[in-house]
């Protein structure tokens, strides 16, 4: 991630061929101007770069906290060659105030960002000030200070728009950065918006089976379902699981999570035998990356398979005592009936025979 704030590609500095050819043109018109900028010493502007390109090797490899005395030696470097609010000092500090910010030293961090972000201003480099006001809203995530971040995400997008329209493919990752903000302020329906704004984009630029276009189905996925619409989260998780398959990354955290939730909605619904299938789906997932059997998902999971399976256990013992009952009152019945069917026929022979004993009698 870090990788993608590497806004400085430190191309070669023209720093002295150009000043150099001003110099030539001064002399021939003999014009001696006491402020010119004087020639910077090669020797000295090209030891800035190599520590320049050294902090950001050692990022790159995650040396953090080596890379920070390059970062800041090449600051002064700069500072002293090219003066404080040249273009290549806000590179250093941006990246310095990355590397404050990665390694919890966010006051620092943020000092940095808003003097690199100043410089880079100055510069009216719109590819460079999305960079740090994208940084600059990470570090305010990390601080959890949502409602300043949402100011430096928002600022971003709307610099990435004007500046590089729709077709870039890094502004799906400002909407993502916008939406979860929103999300952490309780902003869902906004949220929404920003997810799908970015789907469509991802499709457009990516294509609609790249692992990042299926990403967002599985985040607009879960938000549907936060703010009750199941029929939406239910698609939407579905296609985030049939593109994971057909790429064969099925066996993922994110698609054993998609499961655990598709068999959470089946259950609601009371289709049990579909959530057991979701729900098992999800645990041969779990086991297949290794999650540990203290894992907080991982327990849930065989919680709930467990209380479903006791669930229909009992559904079952429930079918069979009522079968057993049915039958025992059916039989019952039919042993009545049949007792009764008798009874009515003896007292019936025997009504004949009280009204032929008074006929006998007569005679």
């Amino acid at each position: 991630m870090l990788s993608s704030m590497f806004d400085d590609d430190d191309e070669e500095e023209d720093f002295g061929e150009n000043e150099t050819r001003g110099t030539l043109a001064e002399e021939d018109v003999e014009v001696e101007e006491e402020d010119a900028t004087p020639v910077p010493p090669p020797a000295e502007a090209d030891f800035a770069t190599a520590l320049y390109c050294t902090g950001v090797f050692l990022v790159d490899h995650e040396e953090y906290e080596d890379s920070l005395p390059c970062f800041l030696a090449a600051q002064n470097v700069r500072r002293e060659i090219f003066g404080w609010d040249h273009p290549s000092v806000g590179d250093a500090l941006h990246m310095e105030g990355i590397v404050c910010a990665t390694t919890g030293d966010h006051d620092r961090a943020t000092l940095l960002l808003y003097d690199a972000l100043r410089i880079r201003k100055i510069e009216n480099n719109s590819l460079k000030v999305s960079a740090t006001l994208r940084a600059m809203g990470d570090l305010h995530v990390a601080k959890r200070e949502y409602l300043h971040a949402e100011l430096f995400y928002d600022e971003c997008l709307r610099d990435q728009k004007s500046n590089r329209g729709y077709n870039d493919k890094s502004l799906p990752d400002i909407m993502v950065d916008l939406a979860r903000v929103k999300i952490k302020l309780g902003e869902h329906t906004e949220a929404m918006k920003y997810f799908d704004e970015a789907l469509d984009v991802r499709t457009m630029t990516l294509g609609p089976e790249h692992p990042l276009t299926a990403s967002l189905h599985y985040e607009i996925g879960q938000l549907a379902f936060q703010v009750g619409d199941c029929e939406h989260g239910e698609r939407s998780l579905d296609n985030f699981i049939q593109l994971r398959k057909r790429k064969g990354q099925e066996n993922d955290f994110l698609v054993g999570n998609a499961f655990f939730t598709l068999g959470t909605l089946y259950a609601a619904k009371k289709q049990k035998d579909s959530a057991k299938f979701y729900w098992t789906e999800a645990l041969q997932i779990y086991h297949a990356i290794g999650l540990p059997d203290d894992h907080p998902c991982f327990v849930a999971l065989q919680k709930k398979i467990k209380k479903a399976a006791e669930q229909n256990d009992d559904k079952n013992r429930r079918n069979l005592f009522g079968r057993k009952k049915s039958i025992t009152a059916g039989s019952d019945m039919r042993s009545g009936s049949l007792h009764g069917s008798s009874s009515h026929g003896s007292s019936s022979h025997g009504g004949k025979k009280k009204d032929s004993l008074p006929g006998r009698s007569l005679h």
